[in-house]
């Protein structure tokens, strides 16, 4: 069951990252007001919604059940602070970002302000999903909360 948990978890990380980057470059490479700009902001909002999200709630979920499964992980403050940041990402994407790529996606509204949004709380995203990075990985003794984690038993 472990296996299958993370094989989910890295698969639905995947299309969380990997749709990410070319949501950035799409919108990086088009410029407001040109031929290709609704095109792109049908495509990113797509992506969004296909990719983007699920993949990052599948991640969530597959996270969460991977750390319920073991009880002395759930101790440490560094998953526990990993876990809000991954909740926070997951409400931003939904609730802020998936709005605002369907407006854009409309056409119907001035884009500048909305362009700007996006780049406000996508930066805000990027920066959370860098110390959610950067905790999993070095999975820091946050004051200790009991114990070796069980990678290192």
């Amino acid at each position: 069951m472990r296996s299958c948990l993370r094989c989910l978890h890295f698969l639905g990380l995947a299309a969380f990252l990997g749709s990410i980057l070319g949501h950035v470059l799409t919108g990086a490479l088009v410029e407001p007001g040109s031929a290709a700009f609704a095109w792109a902001q049908e495509t990113k909002h797509a992506t969004t919604r296909w990719l983007t999200v699920p993949g990052l709630l599948l991640t969530l979920l597959t996270g969460i059940a991977l750390a319920v499964r073991t009880p002395q992980l759930l101790r440490s403050r560094w998953l526990r602070i990993k876990m809000g940041l991954a909740l926070l990402v997951t409400l931003n994407a939904t609730l802020i970002l998936l709005p605002l790529g369907a407006r854009l996606a409309a056409g119907t509204e001035e884009a500048e302000p909305l362009l700007t949004g996006e780049a406000v709380f996508g930066a805000c995203n990027l920066l959370m999903i860098a110390l959610v990075i950067v905790l999993a990985v070095a999975r820091p003794r946050l004051a200790k909360t009991g114990g070796p984690l069980p990678s290192q038993a």
